[in-house]
């Protein structure tokens, strides 16, 4: 199980590109990404490209090897808020580095970047990472019906959000339960 203190979030860099694109096209994460197209290696460097001196990707570390990736994008540094997101990319790791990553992830964009509010979206068919937003304390916001239009069929979009007040609130609970996975 894994201890919160094995974890940490480093920025990405241009080394990590490599395992990266192999993460984002493995069947396992793509098909749970709201845009599951293979992406070519020229379209992953233009938009590592693009990105120039970012502090909103980041690559989450279990015990000092690449597992995952956390990222924040539209940011809308008036209103403080922007969107977020994830996926373990490393197989196998131990119950509960999900979870970890998770924590760490939004302790960065609310404790470094000061955010006031995450949003995510997120496929309904995926239950895993509902159940995951859930699990860290995002709201399921309430609105009109979205849908994507893939793989042949309309599929719906649930969205979350997280402010910052809660977080002050659950950050504790949560630390907490990477915690007690440990036990």
């Amino acid at each position: 199980m894994p201890e919160i203190d094995k974890g940490s979030m480093r920025l990405l860099k241009e080394e990590d590109l490599g395992l990266v694109l192999e993460w984002r096209n493995s069947e396992r994460i793509r098909n749970s990404m709201i845009s599951n197209h293979i992406i070519s290696w020229e379209e992953h460097l233009s938009w590592f490209k693009n990105l120039k001196e970012s502090d909103t990707y980041l690559i989450f570390e279990y015990m000092g090897q690449p597992a995952g990736m956390v990222n924040f994008t539209e940011i809308n540094i008036p209103q403080g808020t922007g969107w977020w997101g994830f996926y373990v990319g490393k197989a196998g790791l131990p119950r509960g580095t999900g979870l970890l990553m998770g924590y760490l992830g939004l302790t960065y964009v609310f404790e470094n970047l000061k955010s006031n509010m995450v949003l995510s979206k997120v496929l309904a068919a995926n239950q895993v990472s509902l159940a995951y937003h859930k699990r860290l304390g995002f709201s399921e916001d309430v609105m009109e019906k979205q849908y994507i239009f893939r793989d042949g069929e309309n599929q719906e979009i649930v969205y979350f959000s997280y402010e910052f007040e809660k977080w002050v609130e659950y950050k504790p609970v949560l630390e907490q339960a990477c915690i007690d996975l440990n036990k």
